[in-house]
């Protein structure tokens, strides 16, 4: 299966990126599926240490589709076979994933939804 088109943009001067960030706003974005369906997300490596704070990786939750994930790992061998996990691939980007399976089908993912990251204790009381 592959990913809907998706609107594409590549801006080419700060203003015109500045702009963008405007209209769709700075949250945490689905960006794009790889072949073997990761999902990529907008949310760099520096991005989330400065939000997570003094809070360890493996406590942050991760939000999307409907699913949550509890932990972003280093790699896949820290869930099981067909578990969602987070991670973050090789170009420096949260990444969500299903251990030797396919996270965009498996949780009928889209190009441009939601995905939330919370610290642990954030979601108490709710």
């Amino acid at each position: 299966m592959f990913p809907s088109a998706f609107e594409y943009s590549a801006p080419t001067s700060l203003e015109e990126a500045l702009g963008l960030l405007k209209d769709v706003g700075d949250d945490g974005r689905v960006l794009a599926v790889d072949h073997f369906g990761n999902v990529i997300t907008n949310i760099d490596r520096g991005r989330f240490e400065a939000f997570k704070g003094d809070a360890r990786a493996e406590e942050m939750v991760i939000g999307l589709a409907g699913i949550t994930i509890q932990g972003v790992v280093r790699s896949y061998d820290h869930v099981k076979r067909g578990f969602p996990v987070a991670i973050f691939g090789s170009r420096g980007l949260l990444e969500v994933s299903v251990n030797q399976g396919d996270a965009f089908c498996q949780f009928k993912i889209r190009i441009g939804q939601s995905v939330c990251v919370s610290r642990p204790g954030d979601l108490k009381g709710r």
